[in-house]
């Protein structure tokens, strides 16, 4: 399930591990920030806005409806000299037909 920082389908928080397990990575990061505009007098809710719009999305070029960050859009190839993004959902279908 995507974070409050982000709509992208791969960016979770492993509640599973500790909060500094490199799967927390991108999830640590942006609380990082979090904490910094909160430090400068922002109100929790408008700190976590931020940081959304700050990030932008890309549709996966298969399945057209998951939201994918840059860090978890995975490229597939070039076509037209534009690259094609896709999920992790995506990417397993096409690797096992």
């Amino acid at each position: 399930m995507p974070t409050v920082f982000s709509t992208c389908i791969e960016c979770v928080h492993y509640t599973c591990f500790d909060i500094s397990h490199k799967c927390n990575s991108k999830y640590r990061s942006d609380l990082e920030k979090q904490d910094i505009l909160m430090e400068y007098g922002l109100p929790k809710e408008i700190a976590q806005k931020i940081i959304y719009m700050n990030q932008s999305f890309r549709l996966c070029t298969f399945c057209k409806y998951s939201k994918l960050c840059d860090i978890h859009g995975y490229y597939y190839g070039v076509d037209d000299d534009i690259p094609q993004v896709i999920c992790g959902t995506c990417l397993w279908d096409k690797l096992m037909t």
